[in-house]
Order: structure tokens, then C-alpha cells, then sequence
């Protein structure tokens, strides 16, 4: 009260927490200020309309509420606590999964790397002389074999049509084979004669296949005499 008589306390009323029996409580002090009516009766009491006069105060205990509102608390922690649990799970299984798949891409990484080395390793081995041409008639590979037969390195041999390694004779006869080996796709068997870096000309049959992407779409052919 004396608060409000010295204007210390602007609002309305006043709220504080208090301990009784040592139960908090909170408390409620509301200011009974004077109006001219109260005059007609505390007129010689030395009362001025705006003094305080007194006031009203209530208190309720706040055990019962604040157990309330721990019981919220631990609830909310826990869902809190559940949902961060099953967060880490979530991120370490996904990281688990990723994991898995890149060990199983590696794997394959080097079942398909040792697989090429080994077709490398057997087709530089071969006594078969095996190239690789694009549709134009340029060779993109050769194995040894084939440039020791033909007496040539690979210099001389990769980036350039094979077609001057055959005698202009037989040309027609090759472009008919490749546009069917083109056409159809299938393994087509041959013979022709080729020249070799003496200039003899010699008979070889040959096998040969077309190399296409997963999209069915021709690369070049491969083909092994």
C-alpha cells in the first residue's frame, strides 16, 4: 500500500510469490483508492479523493499448479527427447545406407576394372588379330598381333582406314558386308585378302561384331581374323 501511495507501483494491481508453511503462494494486492463517496463517511479520517485507503489482498497456493506444469515440462522433454532419438537413428541409418551403396559401387568399380584388365590382359595376348573401326572405316584399336602381321605400328595403323590394307578389288565387297553387319547387328564371317607392309597379299577370314551402347545405338565393330 505504501507502494501506491508513493506511485512505486504504476499498474493496477501487485503480484508476488510468497512462502506460507512453506507452500509458495502467489499473491494478489489490488488498491482500494478513494472516491468521492467514500468522504461521506471517512470525511474526518483525513482522507482526499485518490488516497489510498486501504486494500484488497488474496492469495492461492501454487504447489498443485507448478506440479501441473513440471508433469508439461517432462512431457514436452520427453517428446523432445523421443523425436531427437528417433532424428539420430533416421540420420545414422540413412548414413548406414549411403555407405552400403558406395561400398557396393566401389565393389563393382573393381569387378568391372579387373574384368576389362582381364579382356586387356587376353586380347594383347592373343595370337588372334583383333582391331576395333568406327562405321567410317578407322581403327581405334589394335593388339600387338595385329601389328606385328601386318608389319606396322600402331602409328601407322590407329586414326586411318584399314580399307588401303585391301586391294581396291576387293572394296565393293567389304562395304557390302558392313552395311549388312550395320543393317542387322549380326556377327558376320568373312574372307578377303589384305596386304601386308612387304606388299604381299594374303587371305584372312575374319569374324566380326558390332559394339552398341545400352541404348542399342552402334560405337564401332570389332573384328577378329
Amino acid at each position: 500500500l505504501l507502494a501506491f501511495e508513493r506511485e512505486e507501483a504504476v499498474l493496477d494491481d501487485i503480484y508476488e510469490i510468497n512462502y506460507i508453511d512453506d507452500t509458495p503462494h502467489m499473491r494478489l494486492i489490488r488498491p482500494l483508492m478513494v472516491k468521492a463517496a467514500c468522504l461521506q463517511c471517512h470525511k474526518n479520517e483525513g482522507y482526499k479523493v485518490g488516497n489510498v485507503g486501504g486494500g484488497l489482498s488474496t492469495s492461492m497456493p501454487l504447489d498443485k499448479h507448478w506440479a501441473i506444469m513440471d508433469a508439461h515440462l517432462r512431457i514436452i522433454f520427453i517428446s523432445l527427447g523421443v523425436i531427437w532419438l528417433i532424428g539420430m537413428f533416421g540420420i545414422y541409418w540413412s548414413r548406414q545406407r549411403l555407405v552400403m551403396a558406395q561400398q557396393r559401387i566401389n565393389k563393382a568399380i573393381v569387378q568391372i576394372r579387373n574384368s576389362e584388365e582381364r579382356y586387356r590382359t587376353i586380347v594383347e595376348q592373343s595370337g588372334d588379330l583383333i582391331c576395333r573401326f568406327t562405321p567410317g572405316r578407322i581403327l581405334t584399336y589394335i593388339n600387338p598381333a595385329y601389328c606385328s602381321y601386318f608389319g606396322l605400328n600402331s602409328g601407322q595403323l590407329l586414326g586411318r582406314t584399314f580399307m588401303r590394307l585391301i586391294p581396291e578389288s576387293e572394296h565393293k565387297k567389304i562395304d557390302t558386308m558392313l552395311e549388312s553387319l550395320f543393317t542387322t547387328g549380326h556377327p558376320y564371317t568373312h574372307e578377303n585378302q589384305m596386304i601386308i607392309s612387304s606388299g604381299e597379299i594374303r587371305w584372312l577370314q575374319w569374324t566380326s561384331v558390332v559394339v552398341t551402347k545400352q541404348d542399342g545405338n552402334l560405337i564401332e565393330c570389332q573384328a577378329t581374323g
